[in-house]
């Protein structure tokens, strides 16, 4: 702001006039334009600082989001490749686990035919109503070494008294019912039914895998 003389009010005045006065009025006009120079210079400060403190806070911001933005594309990206190795897991497992499931399958399927496999061979070995049969397997041995002597055969104590009358002799063992033993001069033969089990699974076994 300039001064101007007409602000200090001389019009209409005497000649005299007080120099206190105009000096006093003088200062006081100083006053006022420092203060409004000040004023202004204070609002045009606050402003600017205010520019400034948006302006660094707005970069924080942008530098924060840029962070976070970088920091969920890496995680996406570690969730990305760590779904990728788990499905290169899962299929590696897939051949294996398929497998597996043959076997079992495989393994159902042989028990339960063994399972209906052994009652039926229980009632033919086993049985009392049945025990011709194992009577003709016994003699079908003997007479596949019919040069050979018989000894003696042994059965289960509990089938002795089935064997009156056989045309060889017959003595009970502690063995297992269905089982029985020829003892010709110079060998024996056992026939053991959970021998004859384990041999039946076993092909079986084979025979699946083979065509599975």
């Amino acid at each position: 702001m300039n001064l101007r003389i007409e602000d200090f009010d001389f019009e209409n005045r005497e000649e005299n006039i007080d120099i206190n006065q105009i000096k006093a009025e003088y200062e006081k006009k100083l006053k006022e334009i420092s203060k409004q120079k000040f004023e202004e210079g204070y609002k045009k400060a606050i402003e600017e600082i205010s520019k400034e403190k948006e302006e660094f806070y707005q970069n924080i911001l942008k530098e924060k989001e840029t962070q976070l933005l970088n920091n969920y594309k890496s995680e996406i990206e570690n969730i990305k490749q760590n779904c990728e190795k788990e499905k290169e897991n899962l299929l590696k497992q897939i051949p294996a686990q398929i497998e597996n499931l043959k076997n079992e399958y495989t393994k159902n399927i042989t028990d339960i035919i063994l399972n209906s496999l052994e009652e039926i061979l229980n009632l033919l070995f086993i049985n009392p109503n049945n025990i011709e049969f194992l009577k003709e397997k016994i003699l079908e041995i003997i007479n596949d070494f019919e040069k050979e002597k018989v000894v003696k055969i042994l059965v289960n104590k509990n089938l002795i008294k089935y064997f009156e009358n056989f045309p060889y002799k017959v003595e009970e063992a502690n063995i297992p019912e269905g089982d029985f033993i020829i003892k010709f001069d110079k060998f024996s033969i056992e026939s053991s039914f959970k021998e004859k089990m384990e041999s039946i699974k076993n092909e079986l076994i084979r025979e699946l895998k083979k065509h599975s």
